[in-house]
């Protein structure tokens, strides 16, 4: 929020920064969510999770758009198309950037391999409560169908 703040106060006040700010808000608070429904072990906390880290993977500059977050650090491998340069870089914080038409920019992409690992991560651990869930849908889906109360259930196999 601190970062918000102060890039906020460093930024002329129209109409599109509001928007811009706004969306990286909720970002962030998808992230302070998402972590606190991974301590509380809520069902869905793993797939809020991974969308929050995939978000975090891809970064771009170039000069019709730029777009780059990560939270709460980044060990990024990079290319410069425009130079032919590729490089590592690593920061810990946080940091976020979107801007549109920057003329005399370099065209860059990369990737936080940081945020690629927590998010395979994140990807094989949905994937394992996936079968579980699609299991679960499928059998209250049955019980709906014959009409039978699922608290009178009984012969349930796991």
């Amino acid at each position: 929020m601190t970062l918000l703040a102060s890039t906020l106060a460093n930024q002329p006040l129209d109409p599109f920064s509001i928007a811009i700010m706004f969306c990286f808000a909720c970002v962030y608070a998808l992230g302070i969510a998402a972590g606190l429904w991974m301590l509380e072990g809520h069902r869905h906390a793993v797939a809020l999770n991974l969308v929050f880290w995939a978000l975090q993977v891809p970064q771009l500059h170039s000069p019709v758009a730029s777009y780059l977050f990560w939270a709460p650090a980044k060990l990024g491998i990079w290319w410069n198309v425009t130079a032919s340069k590729v490089g590592l870089s690593c920061q810990v914080g946080s940091s976020f950037q979107f801007s549109m038409f920057s003329a005399g920019m370099d065209f860059i992409l990369a990737l936080n391999l940081f945020a690629l690992a927590c998010s395979l991560y994140l990807y094989v651990l949905y994937r394992r409560q996936y079968p579980a869930t699609r299991i679960a849908a499928e059998e209250s889906r049955r019980e709906t169908e014959t009409g039978r109360d699922p608290a009178e259930t009984t012969d349930r196999v796991w």
